[in-house]
This record gives structure tokens, sequence and C-alpha cells, in this order.
């Protein structure tokens, strides 16, 4: 019976030991795909932001070579006054 409590027992212990282990690694796992998921889709929206900056810049810079060309085009509608 005591050969019985003195193997049982450390066995006991050894298997909550690979219990918590497991529970701990899934948990992690599971945090870790959290993670990388949640990391791919900031990825995505930055990549957008990035995009629609450029677009922006490109637009403002259109608007801008706009307004040059009709200052271009009309010198005396606001430089000067007409009498």
């Amino acid at each position: 019976m005591i050969r019985l409590l003195i193997f049982a027992i450390p066995l006991f212990f050894i298997y909550l030991f690979i219990n918590e282990y497991l529970k701990q690694k899934r948990a992690a796992d599971k945090n870790w795909n959290n993670q990388w998921e949640e990391k791919k889709k900031n990825f995505q929206k930055e990549k957008e932001i990035i995009a629609k900056e450029k677009e922006i810049l490109k637009l403002k810079q259109k608007l801008k070579e706009n307004e040059e060309a009709d200052k271009m085009n009309n010198p005396n509608s606001s430089d000067f006054s007409s009498n």
C-alpha cells in the first residue's frame, strides 16, 4: 500500500502539472492567434490609409496646378483692379 502511495502521489502531481501546462499553452496559442489577426487587420487599415493619403496628395497637387493654370490664363482677373 505504501509503495502504491509513493508512486501515485508524484504521478498525480505530474498529471496536474501537465494538465496546467496544456491549458496555458492553449491559452497562449489562442492569444497569439488573436494578436496575429489584429496585426493583419491593422496592417490592412494602414495600407488603406496610406493609399488614401496618396490619393489626397495627388488631388491637392492637381488642384494647385489647376489654380496656377487659371492664374496664368487669366492674369487680369484678380491681380489688378480695372478702372
